[in-house]
This record gives structure tokens, sequence and C-alpha cells, in this order.
């Protein structure tokens, strides 16, 4: 082909990508169709040219253009109509929405297949959503959507996420779209009790992120204080069961139900474990209350997953790929080697499957893979991590990366918590991230950090990591299937491969079974094992943890005593002490005493958020069976035979009289309000005055400033209530978990704390940073509704020292608002001698001249700790200072002929002269140059156009005032 025609293809061509490009950013129909037209003319000119290559680049961008416009937020987010009271701000905030996502880092200016059914439904404000898409699919961008529809309207949104990590992810995602258009983004989350900063922010934040511990906690003290929230957003909603956190969720979303402003209040529900649209009505018809409308469902990915198995055959291993009714395969995917001259070891690498696994990561990783190793046990997260060690110290396995500044900081914050020893920690030094639900929180953000910026080409996980976060990976490899002797349940493994498949990165995802068994018969087990695991991984049917646990008791019960099920419902409603059992009976069912004074909280707390504590003893049965009805438990129980539906019916009508017969209406609204049940509202009655005088001791040796005071009462405290259900933790109390407690709160390190008995991580984040303060706000919000004297003088101050890990009031504020490190806490507060005491001085504090001072020591406030301060810093700036706004500019051009007609849009580039910009047509012809300070960064320009006098270009920015 001659060089002429080439030339003159390849610059028609890129006219007509430039134009399109210019169309798409600025919303210009014309634009893409005058673009699209031109494509059509270069594949034809190509075609009749025989120039194949510009051919097909021309006929695929045609198609492309076309499909692009028609997905786009332009073509595909509604207007409201011109009469509705809100059109105004809606097109306002609309047109704002569309150019914040397109000045993203990766501009977002089309929508997936998955969420085009969505988002014709997002202006009906009174239309709830049950959204049902795959892992990664976009269904953060529907609530994204919802959320802006509802503050179109001037109503808060309350987001709510039931995992802490989420909330962390949702609150930075959320605030990166949301604060520059205008609106305060806070999150909510920690342990169940609310300190009055937490009401604050719930009551007057645009978009509050809470768990649902957090909001049902403040909703049970104080209903009115969603009264102006006109949307709840439900995440990870497939979350519904019979443990204790996912009864109480559920329990919270049928009182948001049942609220008399519940039609004025919309719902989303996102998940990606939602089954088919018919084996959810009854969830769909509860949460849309028998309003007419089907969910948003869709099984469109953005990858497409395939499955396969990496086989060790002796001296190699050979990966299968299944692929329709085909099985291509690697032979010598991964091979034997021997140690290098030198090693200590002796025998070949790999050896077993642990090791295999790690040769298949390492293998991936080179070749520029991201890998997620899934571990269906926690504590194998940390042998791969010591293996891996183990094989880097004999040379048979090399370290991936070199260490980043960011992953340098997450082993100093690894190193404050663990140790530098920890295998969490030695791991990150080769490009391997290990996470697990048992690492410290601090530790965990910096890891999800790394994470989400893709520094550490290997990720081994626990299934905690597959709750919500939204991560994603090349290759899943897969080692294990068995937990505890079983098949790891279908509906996990189904979000864990969702995770397979990188969006606009990776075609495919890749899910790999590892099998070492050498012996035939054995492999063909292990691997007849993975293929009925694939064919069977699906969502479940989200069944009401309600009705779940009450039939789990109501068996149990009948169990103990040994009577036939029919009889239960008589053998409660005649036995006061049906309702507890001996630690004898407990070990012939198989379950602990805690175990069953832990559901037994969990139904108590259940009925008591249903049923208004006002309610007689005689109209029980008639009020539980309204507040029941419409609600998933009541729906689902409607499926059961009708005498299975009287019998459980009755069984919690039993329960109701039990906790009735046995509480006055004073007691039952102090237990509703602390979210606990009878025996431990019991407990709390026995004990009110005590435990009361002991947060009172230590909230006023806060105020006194007195460290060395704090800790007595708050130890004491935790001696009375910690083995109380529901405050009673999973795991045992380890021996001298006092003394760990004891220096948590005199602020001694972490890593200090940690070591000082086994299981420390699990005794600071579980037992004491979030059963203990919700014990400590259980007697505050109880004592208060028993009219106890001096209860109205606790400030929730005693629970944020416990959650926090100090009794420095300051401090306490600095790491309750985000701050992610004690040693920077302490250190800022006493090198400037801060003593602010809410979040308002906080906030004068962090911009006095003290802070600026200090912060021009590149060390400070300690060397391990500056980088979380600095992010922390940037967080509290840009909620501040993060609004973006529309600006205009005129420039003085240049032109180098005639000047375009007045109005007409043109296009500003950086010249390759320093301190030029051209001026150019939207098919980038050139038009002038100037040489004028451009106000704004590059990115932020959304339009540019001729000036009326013709002596010059209007810019428009969106973007921040101050840089």
């Amino acid at each position: 082909m001659p060089d002429a025609v080439d030339s003159v293809l390849t610059t028609s061509l890129m006219k007509s990508l430039a134009l399109l490009d210019h169309g798409l950013a600025i919303g210009d129909g014309d634009a893409v169709a005058d673009a699209t037209a031109r494509l059509q003319s270069v594949e034809a000119a190509a075609l009749e040219l025989g120039a194949v290559s510009h051919w097909w680049t021309a006929a695929l961008s045609g198609g492309l253009a076309k499909q692009l416009w028609e997905m786009s937020l332009h073509q595909q987010l509604p207007e409201l109509a011109e009469d509705d009271v809100h059109h105004a701000r809606w097109s306002s905030l609309r047109t704002d929405y569309i150019r914040r996502l397109r000045a993203s880092d990766r501009a977002s200016i089309e929508l997936w297949p998955s969420q085009i059914q969505a988002v014709g439904r997002v202006l009906d404000a009174d239309d709830d959503l049950v959204v049902a898409l795959p892992t990664s699919a976009g269904k953060t961008r529907i609530a994204e959507m919802c959320i802006l529809r509802s503050l179109a309207s001037h109503q808060r949104v309350v987001y709510v996420t039931p995992l802490r990590a989420l909330s962390a992810q949702v609150e930075r995602d959320l605030s990166d779209t949301f604060v520059p258009l205008g609106f305060a983004v806070s999150s909510l989350y920690g342990s169940a009790g609310i300190e009055m900063e937490d009401s604050e922010v719930l009551g007057q934040a645009d978009i509050v992120i809470s768990t649902p511990e957090k909001l049902d906690f403040a909703l049970r003290n104080d209903d009115s204080i969603i009264d102006d929230v006109g949307l709840v957003v439900l995440d990870e909603g497939h979350m519904l069961g019979p443990q204790e956190r996912e009864v109480r969720y559920e329990a919270l979303v049928q009182r948001l139900l049942s609220r008399a402003d519940a039609a004025a209040r919309r719902l989303v529900c996102l998940s990606a474990l939602f089954p088919t649209p018919e084996e959810m009505e009854d969830l769909v018809a509860w949460l849309r209350q028998d309003q007419p409308g089907n969910p948003v469902h869709s099984t469109w990915r953005p990858t497409r997953q395939r499955f396969g198995v990496l086989r060790w055959g002796g001296s190699a291993a050979r990966l299968e790929i299944s692929l329709h009714d085909e099985t291509p395969f690697v032979p010598r995917f991964v091979e034997a080697q021997e140690p290098p001259g030198g090693s200590r070891r002796r025998n070949s690498f790999p050896q077993g499957k642990q090791e295999l696994t790690l040769a298949a990561a390492w293998t991936f990783a080179q070749q520029n893979q991201d890998v997620l190793v899934y571990c269906s046990l926690r504590k194998s997260v940390e042998a791969l991590g010591k293996t891996i060690s183990r094989c880097i110290r004999h040379g048979v396995l090399s370290p991936l990366v070199e260490p980043s500044a960011r992953v340098r900081n997450a082993i100093v914050t690894g190193t404050e918590w663990l140790g530098v020893d920890h295998p969490a920690v030695e791991c990150l030094n080769y490009g391997v991230a290990l996470h697990h639900g048992g690492l410290p929180r601090p530790f965990l953000s910096e890891i999800e950090g790394l994470l989400r910026s893709r520094e550490c080409p290997v990720v081994i996980a626990s299934p905690t990591l597959a709750q919500g976060l939204n991560l994603s990976a090349s290759v899943l490899l897969v080692p294990f299937v068995w937990r505890n002797g079983e098949v790891v349940p279908t509906t996990e493994f189904a979000n864990v491969a969702g995770r397979a498949g990188r969006a606009y990165v990776d075609m495919e995802g890749l899910v790999v079974h590892v099998v070492w068994e050498d012996e035939p018969r054995r492999a063909r087990r292990a691997v007849k094992t993975w293929e009925d695991l694939v064919a069977s991984a699906k969502a479940p049917k989200v069944v009401s943890g309600i009705l779940l646990l009450t039939w789990e008791v109501y068996q149990r019960i009948a169990k103990a005593a040994a009577i036939p099920l029919k009889e239960v419902v008589e053998y409660v409603a005649g036995n006061d002490s049906a309702w507890d059992i001996p630690q004898a009976k407990a070990d012939e069912l198989g379950l602990s005493v805690a175990e069953w004074e832990r559901d037994i909280a969990s139904l108590d707390s259940a009925v008591l958020a249903l049923l208004d504590a006002d309610t007689s003893a005689e109209c029980l049965d008639e009020a539980l069976t309204n507040v029941l009805q419409g609600s998933l438990f009541a729906r689902q129980l409607s499926e059961k035979t009708p005498e299975t539906q009287s019998l459980l019916a009755g069984f919690i009508a039993a329960r109701a009289a039990h906790v009735w017969t046995n509480t006055s209406e004073q007691q039952r609204r102090g237990y509703h309000a602390a979210g606990v049940g009878l025996r431990a509202g019991n407990f709390l009655d026995e004990h009110l005055d005590t435990l009361v005088s002991l947060l009172l001791e230590a909230e006023a040796a806060v105020a006194d400033m007195d460290v060395s005071a704090v800790a007595g009462p708050i130890v004491e405290f935790a001696e009375l209530v910690l083995e109380t259900a529901p405050f009673r933790a999973p795991r045992a109390l380890p021996n001298r978990w006092q003394d760990a407690l004891r220096g948590w709160i005199v602020g001694e390190p972490a890593s200090e704390i940690v070591s000082l008995c086994d299981y420390g991580v699990d005794l600071l984040q579980e037992a004491l940073s979030y059963r203990l303060p919700w014990a400590m706000e259980a007697v505050r919000v109880h004592a208060l509704a028993m009219g106890v004297a001096d209860a109205e003088k606790l400030a929730g101050i005693a629970p944020l020292a416990v959650e926090t890990g100090t009794a420095n009031r300051s401090s306490m504020l600095l790491l309750s608002s985000g701050l992610e490190s004690r040693a920077a806490a302490f250190v800022a507060i006493d090198s400037t001698a801060a003593t602010f005491g809410d979040r308002t001085e906080m906030m004068q504090w962090l911009d006095s001249d003290a802070v600026k001072l200090a912060e021009t020591d590149e060390s400070w406030p300690t060397p391990g700790s500056r980088h979380q301060w600095i992010a922390y810093r940037e967080r509290a700036r840009a909620n501040r200072l993060g609004r973006w706004r529309r600006m205009a500019q005129s420039i003085e051009v240049v032109w180098e002929s005639a000047p375009p007609s007045p109005g007409q849009r043109v296009v500003l580039e950086p010249s390759a002269s320093p301190g030029e910009w051209l001026v150019l047509t939207p098919t980038y012809d050139r038009l002038g140059v100037t040489t004028a300070d451009i106000a704004h960064e590059h990115r932020e320009i959304v339009s540019v156009q001729v000036s009326q006098d013709g002596e010059a270009v209007e810019v428009e920015y969106f973007g921040r005032v101050s840089r």
C-alpha cells in the first residue's frame, strides 16, 4: 500500500476518533454521529483500496463508537420531567456527576449491560430496588445514581454495610464521587454503641456510611434521627442468617419497613449473591412491601470465568482449563527444580500442595498476572506465608518485586502491631500480601490499600476478603476446598470465584484448583469434588435468619427435654426453666451453654426490636402477629406446613410472653435501647448501680486526665460483663486478658499488648474493641431508661477509650475520626500540648500554626506513622475543601487564519513548546495558539468555545477551587 494512502487513511481515522472523544466528553450527540459517519467513510475507502488493517480498525471503531454513545451516561441517565419541582437541581447535579466521573483517573462515561435495567428506574424515588448482579458488575454505580436522585430531592442518604472493611472502602468511593459535588460523606463504624459525635454525623451528614450495629443502636435510642433520610442502601443484602449479627440485621430492616414513614424512604438492596428472580420472590416482596416490580437481575460480567485444574504428575504440573466441551492444557506449566548450590534444602521443589500452589502463583505472577490464593481456613494463610519465607531462604523462590514506598509503610504499620517476624509482615518484602480477619484493622487497612493499588502481585486470603471487598485478580488459585471435614459452602465458593477477572484488564479470569494427590484414585476423587463444587456453585435462596434461629432453638428444646416437636410450645409456655439448659444437656446436643445463651439473646433482641415496650400482655399475640405481617419471617413461614406454622408462631409468642411476664415496661424500654435480651437485661438490672458507678469513675478519670486511674474501673467493669451474652466474645478470654486491657487503655504499644496473651489480636478487636464498648453503651442507655441516679452524666467517653486504646480525650477524637495509628495520635497530641474536647475544636487544632509547624518535620509525628498522618490529613481536608466548582476563563488566542465563528466549539491541548497551548478543531485541525496561563488542570476542562468577539476562547472548568 502506498505511503500516501496509508497516511490519508490513518489521518482520517485519527481525526474521527478525536471528534468521537470530544463528543463523548461534552455529551454532543451530533459530534458523535459525525464521528461515526467519518469512521464509516474510512471503512468504505479502506475496503475499496484493499487496506485490510485500516478496514478492520475503522469497522471495529465505528461499531464501538455507536455502542459507546448509546451506553453513555449522557444517553442513559434520564432527566426529570420539566414540571418536576426538582428538575433544575437534578439536571445540574446530573451534569456535574457525569463530569466528575469523566475526570477520574479512569474515566467512567458509560454504563455496562448489567446496569441498563436499573438506570431507567433511578428517577422513581418510590421504586425500591433489589439489585442482583455478579461480583464486579457495577452494583455501586447503580447505588450512586440512586443516591444522586435522593440528594436532588434535598434528602439525606444512609448506606449500610455489614463489614467494617467494606464501610471504609465505600466511604472512599462515595467521597471521591460526591464530595466534589458538594456533599458531606461520613462513616460510622465500630462497636454497637453510639457517641455524641456519631449522633451528630448520623443526623446531619448528607451521606452516612454505617454498620448495621451503629444504625440499629442509634435508632433504638432516637428513631427520629433518620426522619429526613430519603434513601437507605443495604449493601451485601444477602447476609441474613441465624447468626447473631445476621439476625440483628434482619430485625433492623424489618423495623425500617415497619416505620410509619417507611413509604417516604426508598430502599435499595445490593448483593452479588442473590439467586434467580424466581428464587427471591419473597425477598423482593418483603423489601418492596408487595408493591409490583421486579428485581434488577443480570448475569453479565465484565470478564468471562474459566475453571481449571493444576495437577501434579511427578516431575511437572499440568494445567487444564475447561472451555465449553474442550480441555486445552499446558503440559508442563510448573516443572520440578533442584535447589541452587549452597542451599540447605536437599529435595526438589515443589514438595506438597502448599509448595505447588506457590510455584503456580509465582509462574502466573511472572506472566504479569495478579494472583489471589484462596484459603478455606484462616490458619492456612499464615502457614502459606511461613512456607514462602522458607522457600525464599532455600533459594527455590525469589522475591517478586522490590518493596515500594507504600509497601514499606505497610511493613512499618505491621511491625508496630505484630513485630517484624510475623509472616504477614515478612511476606510484604517479597511482594506477597496476607489477609485474614485475625490481623489488626490498621494493618489490614494498609494491606487493602496495597490491593487497590496492585502493588503486591500475589495475595493470600481467607474467606473474609471475599465478603464485600472490591478485589479481583486475573487468577484465583484454590488449593483447599475442605474445611473441618466438609466441602466449603457453595455460596462462599461462588462469591470467591467471582473475584477472578479484572474489569478493563482481563478478557477472562481463571479459577484453578491445585491437586497434589499422587495416587490416581485420590487424584480422581479430588478432581471430582472440585467439578461438583464448580457445578453447584450458585447463590442460595435468602432465608429469614429469624426463622432459621427460631426453628433451631425450637428443635434444641425438644431434644433437650426429650419431647415430641408438637409438644414444645405447651412445654415452654408452662415451664420457665425450659429456656435454660444445663451443661450436661448442652454437651449431648453438641453445643455450649454460651452458644445456647447467645441464640436466646438474639431471639429476644429481635422480639424486643419489633414490639413496642408498652404493648400490654393481653394484646401481645395480636401485636406480634401484626408486626410480623409482611416480614420475611412470616412470608417464609407461610411456605411451611400448617402445623409447622402454628408451632413456630406459637413458639415466638411463648417467648415474647415469657419476656413480658418477667419485665416491666420500663425494663423493656431499657433492654430495647441497649439491644439485649432477657438474660442480659436481668444481669444489667442486678448490677446496674455498680456498672454505672464504674463507668462514672472511669469517665471522671479521663476528665481529670488521670490516665493511671482510668484502667482500674474499666477492667473491673469488663470482668463483670464479658461472661454474659451477648457481650461474651466467641472465643474464651485468654489468660492475662486483664493485663492486656489495662495496657491498652494506658497506651502501651500495640505489639506488646498483642504478645501478652494467645490470640491477642482477636482479644483486642472482638472482645475489647467491639463487645466491651457495646456493653458500656448498653449500660448507659439502659440506666437512662431506668432513671438511675447520675446516669445522665455518662457521656460515652469510657467506651471510646476502649475502642481507641487511650485514656486521653484528644487522642480518642483523633483515632475515632479516622487516624489509623495510636503512636501518631499520642505524639501529635503530646508535642503540640493539645487539649481539644470535641470535633469542632479538633478541626481548629488541625488548622493551627502549631500543627502546621510540626508538619514541616518530615518525621513527625513519628517516622513510621508519617504516611498515616498525611493520609488522615488529606481525607480531612478533602471533606472540608473538596467541593468542585464550575469556573470560567477567557483566554486570548493568536489565530493562524481567520477566527472561527463565535460560539464554535474548539479543543485546547498542550503544545510541545513549554508554556504554549494549541487551539484545535474537534478533529484536531490547528486553528491557533495561546500562551496564557491555564487556570486549572487540563482534565478539568469541560468545554471550550470561541468568544463572541472572536479574539479569545471561553474555557469552562469543573474542578477544585484551590490547587
